[in-house]
């Protein structure tokens, strides 16, 4: 009762706070009138995310749960850039895109990212998800130890090798061409397929099958493997995330506790992350043929500013919003949810994209016919699109909607364990992709896992696979 009486209560808060941001938002639309508005909406975002972060805390989240990093990552990859103007260091940025959009249009966008923010978070945070002891102990049933471990080998067995095709053709790609932005797009059925092995670890690890030490050998050799594909692709983002995923997956199955001693190992490595990172963003406009060249661009990285340099480069994402204010409805109309729509119809290749090609169309691509600026898609990209300022409302469904898939409980279980950091390692996406070209993906995996599921279960496999390594 306590606990309802406490979502009662922060769901009042937070529905306060966000009134009062979509007022201002009113109020400030149609007539701006701050000139040093970057100053004001940053504090405004330090002071949002200060809020949430001291929420969460008190709610006994941690850095195992999708929502902290959902929050941290928004207003990194959201405000960053807004944060750097502020300073005064935008001139440092070598691509200077305040300079591309209007005043308006990019202090509009500030706006609707606060608000949408809030949206969402309030809408995580009225969530209640709860399962019953009956569905954990059917789940447990139905996915025991050797059914996830045949799940994760066949997964892994059937996928990886895609990935490495699709890596090695992305890096012929991009040698060919010199450049980053020439390389080729795998954006279809492979390259869908090539998130996968990502959930085969994760399965292999939830199963326990595998001890410690073996699996942080196997482990090592798949971080190794994707930071050699980033040196000489320039591609991060996804090999990213899926270290850091199963990283947190690793914690969470083995319940480590984090010393302090192990936070500051922890934040060196972070650090150290964040130079990689940004040398080998360097190489998408100078590829790296040689590890030579890698290190001797991590070297000069070294001397940067890196905190400068990571809000510059990941907020670049701000301007996914910008583009679509600063084109709706001069170039084109809102989309009126077309874009749900077809994350579910690129789900199946070839008929469905050739029967409705118009609705296959994204944000990102009509932005990209008139600014010819590669600036990726985003979850806020997509409300301001498909609903203009009425996003802000549909925001709060997306909050509810993601507050239910990452429910604590939802981790109470093995096959549970494995699922919610999948959905991880995809959803986390949003803040930096549109919808369509995360659901595909999502799918494909769950399929694959499904599929080989059900054949261990009804086949005689199951009475084959009961060695523990």
């Amino acid at each position: 009762m306590i606990i309802k009486h406490n979502k009662l209560y922060l769901a009042l808060v937070n529905s306060v706070l966000l009134l009062l941001l979509i007022f201002f938002t009113l109020g400030e639309w149609d007539d701006p009138s701050m000139n040093d508005w970057c100053v004001i909406v940053s504090w405004m975002a330090v002071g949002l995310l200060t809020y949430q972060l001291i929420i969460l805390i008190a709610l006994k989240y941690t850095f195992k749960d999708f929502c902290v990093w959902f929050v941290i990552l928004e207003f990194i990859f959201y405000f960053g850039r807004v944060f750097v103007k502020a300073v005064g260091e935008d001139y440092e940025m070598a691509w200077r895109l305040f300079e591309r959009f209007s005043e308006n249009s990019s202090y509009r966008a500030a706006l609707f990212v606060l608000c949408t923010n809030m949206a969402i978070f309030m809408g995580m945070m009225i969530t209640d998800n709860d399962k019953t002891v009956a569905q954990k102990e059917k789940e447990t049933k139905k996915y025991s130890e050797n059914c996830l471990w045949v799940m994760g080998i066949g997964i892994l067995c059937l996928t990886f090798p895609i990935k490495v095709y699709c890596n090695i053709q992305n890096i012929i790609a991009q040698t060919l061409a010199g450049t980053y932005t020439s390389a080729g797009d795998y954006n279809g059925v492979l390259a869908a397929l090539s998130w996968a092995p990502v959930y085969g670890l994760l399965l292999i690890l939830s199963s326990k099958k595998m001890t410690q030490s073996r699996f942080k050998i196997i482990y090592t050799i798949y971080v190794i493997y994707d930071l050699v594909y980033m040196t000489f692709s320039g591609d991060r983002r996804q090999e990213a995330i899926g270290i850091v995923v199963m990283m947190i997956a690793y914690f969470e199955v083995y319940k480590i506790k984090v010393s302090y001693g192990s936070w500051i190992r922890l934040a060196i490595a972070g650090i150290l992350g964040l130079y990689v990172l940004a040398t080998i963003r360097s190489g998408r406009m100078d590829v790296f043929t040689s590890t030579e060249l890698f290190f001797q661009s991590l070297k000069q990285m070294v001397e940067n500013n890196i905190v400068i340099e990571t809000l510059g480069e990941f907020g670049v994402t701000f301007f996914s919003v910008a583009s679509v204010i600063e084109y709706i409805p001069d170039y084109f109309d809102f989309f009126y949810g077309k874009t749900v729509i077809s994350t579910f119809i690129i789900l199946f290749p070839g008929i469905c994209t050739w029967l409705f090609p118009d609705w296959t169309i994204t944000l990102e691509d009509q932005c990209l016919s008139i600014h010819n600026q590669a600036l990726g898609g985003s979850i806020f990209q997509d409300l301001y699109g498909n609903f203009g300022l009425y996003g802000i409302l549909v925001a709060v469904l997306v909050g509810v909607l993601i507050g239910k898939i990452f429910s604590k409980s939802n981790k109470m279980t093995s096959i549970g364990l494995a699922k919610y950091y999948l959905l991880f390692y995809v959803l986390i996406n949003l803040i930096r992709a549109g919808l369509p070209e995360i659901g595909r993906s999502l799918v494909y995996a769950l399929i694959i896992g499904e599929a080989i599921g059900w054949v261990y279960r009804n086949t005689r496999l199951k009475r084959v696979y009961h060695v523990k390594l």
